[in-house]
């Protein structure tokens, strides 16, 4: 006996339907995928932009700090300043300068407690980028000696 196609085909129609569904949802999923990724990228571009920006104000900052910090430094800032702030510093005296003989590498260290001694007279001095200041201030102890050891 042959079947009604009545009560069969509802099934096979179904199915086209439900392909054509699928196939409808995968290509809004990939169409949507595309579109945020795309929203992604866009997004991703405008932080770089940015970013770099900022990353050229910093290193224009950073070189304008480095050169301020250069005339800070500097000799005739320094003395400028001095001057400004009335310190009443001076260039540090022969007196006051202490030469230490730097030891050798192979040499153990030096108690921690050691007192340095002054160079010995006529014992080269070394060359420093920048002077050290003194308190014009006050007479230390070994100016006054070395006044008394050469008055008659």
């Amino acid at each position: 006996m042959s079947r009604n196609r009545k009560n069969g085909s509802s099934a096979i129609r179904l199915r086209p339907v439900i392909e054509t569904l699928v196939l409808c949802l995968v290509t809004a999923g990939a169409g949507v995928g595309y579109v945020w990724q795309k929203e992604q990228i866009d997004s991703l571009s405008r932080q770089l932009d940015e970013r770099g920006v900022r990353l050229l104000r910093l290193t224009d900052e950073n070189e304008n700090r480095r050169r301020l910090l250069i005339d800070v430094r500097s000799l005739t800032s320094l003395e400028l300043r001095i001057k400004e702030l009335n310190l009443g510093l001076a260039p540090a005296g022969l007196t006051q300068i202490w030469h230490l003989a730097e030891p050798p590498r192979e040499a153990p260290r030096p108690a921690a407690r050691e007192t340095p001694r002054p160079a010995p007279r006529g014992a080269p001095r070394p060359l420093l980028g920048e002077p050290q200041y003194a308190n014009q201030n006050t007479r230390p102890a070994a100016a006054a000696r070395a006044k008394e050891l050469m008055s008659p």
